[in-house]
């Protein structure tokens, strides 16, 4: 699984090719690390940025998210408002988000519903982003239609509009290119967090992050006993993890394929 990231780029860049994701959707922990969250409102102070988030989203809803700019098949920019249209097959994000099953169709809406509720204030000064604003504002049924290849009847199409704040995120962050499906398949919310983080960088430290550190970079640190268990979900997860090119290594985490420095 690799993940590659590019520049700034204009509205014409982001009709021709969707990201998958951002760097700072990541590194300013849009999502809570757990895939049960809470709804809460988080202040959140990181070396790469702010952000305050005040919702109840975690690591499932970014599969979605992550789903619907992977699978989508046309998207526009309305240019008067500054929203994001795409063009999407919800049975393809049920299967990514699902980890190759078809997730259910009212957990799906439900947490649809949450990723409209939330509001977030981000500022990242190295990418000159400052943004106010939501994630998603509509999801709603298209007259485009698919075929279902078992029923040989056509299932609508969902056109989804982004929220303009989020649109210029993924205009204007660097973005991230990867299928999206592993990072779904890894059960604990904090190893997905932690896979996410790790692959917004093209460089790691040698031998690897500490896995403590990584465990704060993403927000689930806690006292003695929360990062003991954070340790053992992560250790859990050492296979899934593998699967998109991620490595655990004692108390350290490797990417398989960054170069190392030395920091």
């Amino acid at each position: 699984m690799t993940a590659n990231a590019s520049g700034p780029s204009g509205v014409a860049d982001i009709i021709k090719k969707l990201p998958t994701t951002t760097v700072h959707q990541s590194r300013l922990q849009l999502y809570q690390p757990t895939r049960r969250p809470q709804w809460q409102e988080r202040v959140i102070a990181t070396p790469w940025g702010t952000a305050t988030v005040r919702g109840k989203i975690g690591q499932v809803h970014a599969d979605i998210i992550e789903a619907i700019c992977r699978h989508a098949e046309d998207h526009r920019t309305i240019a008067a408002t500054g929203h994001l249209q795409i063009l999407v097959d919800p049975y393809k994000v049920r299967v990514t988000v699902g980890g190759g099953k078809a997730y259910s169709k009212d957990t799906l809406w439900r947490m649809l519903t949450e990723l409209r509720e939330t509001s977030i204030t981000l500022e990242a000064p190295a990418q000159g982003l400052k943004l106010l604003g939501g994630i998603l504002d509509r999801v709603e049924e298209s007259q485009a239609t698919k075929l279902n290849r078992l029923t040989g009847k056509p299932r609508q199409m969902w056109r989804v509009t982004l929220d303009p704040a989020f649109a210029a995120m993924l205009r204007d962050d660097l973005q991230l290119h990867y299928d999206p499906a592993p990072l779904a398949k890894i059960d604990a919310g904090v190893a997905q967090a932690i896979a996410r983080h790790i692959l917004t960088h093209r460089d790691q430290p040698t031998g690897g992050w500490l896995m403590d550190t990584l465990i704060q970079l993403v927000g689930a640190g806690g006292d003695s006993v929360s990062m003991r268990h954070r340790r053992r979900e992560i250790h859990k997860s050492a296979d899934a993890l593998k699967a998109v090119g991620i490595l655990v290594d004692g108390n350290r985490i490797k990417r398989l394929d960054a170069e190392e420095e030395d920091i």
